[in-house]
């Protein structure tokens, strides 16, 4: 049976259940993808969905090892036209973007699910900051 000091413990008890829903606790992984990984999923995104949705694609000269996508030139067909160069350094600012804002498309990346809509919301991460064009 409870008695006259149970009410407080509880009380207490509560107050503390309540601040450890609230504490955040950071975690930091570090993932390896490998360049040939990275082009994978820029290459799916160009041929399925970007050139079709919001973009044209100026990939340039060619470069050793067929790296050109590292390195396109996104120009949107609207906003603009604004162009957006794509680098290997925006594509790691747009996987921590995807992690934090589109967990279910960082899964298929990860459980090797990915297809072009993925490719596609990693490339408007790393250029855009998010997803505009669905």
């Amino acid at each position: 049976m409870l008695g006259d000091g149970d009410d407080a413990l509880n009380a207490e008890d509560h107050e503390a259940s309540l601040a450890m829903n609230k504490a955040k606790v950071s975690i930091n992984i570090t993932l390896e993808f490998t360049e040939a990984t990275l082009h994978d999923w820029v290459t799916s995104a160009i041929e399925g969905g970007v050139t079709r949705e919001w973009a044209d694609i100026d990939v340039g000269q060619h470069q050793p090892g067929w790296r050109n996508y590292f390195t396109a030139k996104f120009i949107e067909r609207e906003q603009d036209k604004k162009t957006h160069v794509l680098s290997i350094d925006k594509l790691r600012e747009g996987l921590r973007t995807m992690v934090i804002r589109y967990p279910e498309h960082f899964a298929d990346l990860i459980e090797e699910n990915a297809d072009a809509t993925t490719g596609d919301v990693l490339v408007q991460c790393a250029l855009l900051g998010e997803v505009i064009y669905e």
